[in-house]
């Protein structure tokens, strides 16, 4: 099993804001989350990231999609796919 990403650590925020402007843009009207924030609670992992290396080594491939044209990516799927407007 493999855990593909980046292999930096991308921060919560910034994967929050990139969707908010994805599905923006796919749906072509704002979109803002209500954010409600908590402090860290026992167990919070305070940073995770995958590794390409493990992947590239077993089988020659080596993802290089950004965070910006993944979640772009999915957004237009995703709004395509259920017909959310």
């Amino acid at each position: 099993m493999f855990n593909i990403g980046n292999n930096n650590p991308e921060k919560l925020m910034v994967f929050i804001i990139t969707l908010e402007k994805a599905l923006s843009k796919a749906l072509g009207r704002e979109v803002v989350f209500e954010k409600i924030f908590e402090p860290l609670k026992a167990g919070d992992a305070l940073a995770t990231y995958a590794s390409k290396d493990k992947l590239q080594e077993a089988v020659g491939f080596k993802p290089s999609t950004s965070i910006e044209e993944g979640l772009q990516r999915f957004a237009d799927w995703y709004v395509k796919y259920y017909g959310v407007e």
